[in-house]
């Protein structure tokens, strides 16, 4: 389907939520095609790039962020990354992931992304997982990452894609929760297909995520 124009595009939400290390969680280690990846403690964010080559941001509320404004050095780094990856230029490109800054004092100014919209115009609706992430990891793969770890890739030290961790990987990642930003995981069935974004309940069925807990019981996504 052909995204010519914007609209804004709910991102899809995981409905189910288990908890670390319990027997749900232990089931999530055999279901075929299922893989997981983290999840920041961050404000979702969907990058939308205009055939101009406009940046815009908008949160899982359909509005801006209500409490970050991108200084001039973050857009122009946003737009040197879309330039430098293999988008073609004078399509609409929307990404979905996380913005990290406004929630933990030790990360400001990070971008994560794990999945493709919209990809060279083209809304990507009846696609995999699967097929979005490799999207996603190939339109970044001529910028040699900073870093590279069992979770994340760091294109930049301010642009992150998430990677797959593969269910006997599961225990030994989660203990990156014990890190700050880190929340926990959102499992994702690599085959589950997307269905049109609209409303704020939408394509839960190919997703769970499962959280860390603190003092106060879980962190709320």
């Amino acid at each position: 389907m052909q995204y010519k124009k914007f609209m804004y595009l709910w991102p899809p939400r995981p409905q189910t939520t288990i908890k670390p290390f319990s027997s749900h969680f232990e089931a999530m280690k055999k279901r075929a095609n299922w893989i997981g990846q983290l999840k920041m403690n961050g404000q979702r964010n969907g990058l939308y790039v205009d055939p101009d080559g406009g940046i815009d941001m908008w949160n899982r509320h359909n509005t801006h962020h209500l409490n970050y404004n991108a200084q001039a050095w973050v857009i122009d780094m946003l737009k040197k990354i879309i330039a430098e990856s293999k988008a073609i230029p004078g399509q609409w490109l929307v990404l979905d992931g996380e913005l990290l800054h406004c929630k933990d004092k030790t990360t400001k100014n990070i971008f994560y992304f794990w999945d493709v919209l919209v990809y060279n115009g083209e809304y990507l609706i009846g696609t995999t997982y699967e097929e979005r992430h490799k999207i996603l990891l190939d339109l970044f793969s001529a910028i040699t990452p900073v870093s590279e770890d069992e979770g994340v890739i760091k294109v930049t030290d301010n642009f992150w894609l998430a990677k797959n961790i593969e269910p006997e990987q599961y225990d030994e990642v989660w203990k990156r929760t014990e890190t700050s930003f880190v929340e926990g995981f959102v499992f994702k069935n690599k085959i589950g297909r997307l269905k049109p974004c609209i409303g704020m309940k939408n394509n839960p069925d190919w997703m769970v995520r499962c959280r860390k807990e603190h003092a106060g019981g879980c962190y709320k996504f």
